[in-house]
């Protein structure tokens, strides 16, 4: 397969966030909207769950976290095993919102769709595929990541068994590999994978590692390329704006602390929050626009180099 052409992929994924930015925002928008009255919709649901804890009792500060008593904790754990399906719901409609957006972002960058989006919805059979594609590579990378973790706990056992002058260089060396190893899977397996799938209209994970082939370091470069400078950015606007991201959760840490429940905690966290909402809103709108703009430019472009279809 071909190689990435680094410097051009890179140039292309800016120019397609900043010049289609109204499309990669009409595209998201109502997909956004849709997983948002979901969420909307089971916290409505679950609140009687949650108000139902009203008189759990916390303790513990921001620096060493959170604790409740032994008799609260039944509690907590009786409620997360009902709201069990809630959450599985949200993350079914989170994956299809992605897929959905995926398939409306790359055909625009793939030229597969002219002119400018100011809406999209879609459920047709490129979306199915893509969930499908998803719910795949999710699975290959996970049995990847447990057959790699059970390969380590063997080999710090064997290692502690019968050369325990070296238990530690084995864990550290042993934990260091793994996470390289996952790390190179994902990124051969699934970053060029929803590419494949719009553009040649099948799940295709073999085509998406074939087309990886000797390029993982230039996958990484260009993640990093595309998405640290806006990922600084937002940080910087962020401290300037509204104190920093660390500043907010301490104060919403001392909020919950103070609170005399859980459902008290949400209310003063709203409240404390409310002024801010829309600056909030309107700033981390902007910021997902672009990073999902410039994530979708790379993805293409990195597509169109590997596959030889040209920039």
């Amino acid at each position: 397969m071909a190689a990435i052409a680094l410097e051009r992929t890179i140039a292309s994924a800016y120019r397609f966030a900043f010049t289609r930015i109204l499309s990669v925002l009409g595209v998201i928008w109502l997909p956004g909207l849709i997983l948002g009255a979901v969420i909307a919709a089971v916290a409505w649901r679950v609140w009687p769950d949650i108000h139902g804890l009203q008189s759990l009792h916390l303790s513990g500060d921001g620096s060493a976290g959170l604790h409740i008593s032994g008799d609260d904790r039944d509690r907590v754990l009786q409620t997360a095993f009902h709201l069990a399906p809630f959450a599985g719901l949200v993350w079914l409609a989170g994956v299809a919102a992605q897929a959905m957006i995926s398939v409306g972002l790359l055909e625009v960058a793939l030229g597969r769709r002219q002119g400018p989006v100011f809406v999209y919805f879609s459920l047709g059979a490129p979306v199915w595929r893509m969930i499908g594609a998803l719910l795949l590579a999710a699975a290959m990378v996970i049995a990847v990541a447990l057959a790699t973790c059970a390969l380590v706990v063997a080999v710090v056992w064997a290692v502690t068994h019968y050369a325990a002058g070296i238990v530690g260089l084995a864990k550290f060396l042993s934990v260091a590999a793994a996470i390289v190893w996952i790390v190179y899977v994902a990124l051969r397996l699934v970053f060029l994978l929803p590419a494949v799938v719009v553009a040649e209209e099948r799940i295709d994970p073999a085509r998406s590692w074939a087309l990886a082939k000797g390029n993982v370091w230039r996958i990484v470069g260009l993640i990093l390329a595309v998405l640290l400078p806006v990922e600084i950015a937002a940080g910087m606007l962020s401290r300037i704006l509204f104190g920093g991201v660390r500043m907010m959760e301490t104060e919403l840490t001392t909020i919950v602390l103070h609170a005399a429940s859980p459902a008290d905690a949400v209310m003063a966290a709203a409240s404390a929050t409310h002024g801010l909402l829309p600056l909030l809103f309107l700033f981390n709108l902007l910021t997902l626009t672009l990073t999902t703009g410039l994530r979708t430019g790379a993805m293409a472009g990195a597509y169109r180099a590997a596959a030889g279809t040209g920039m």
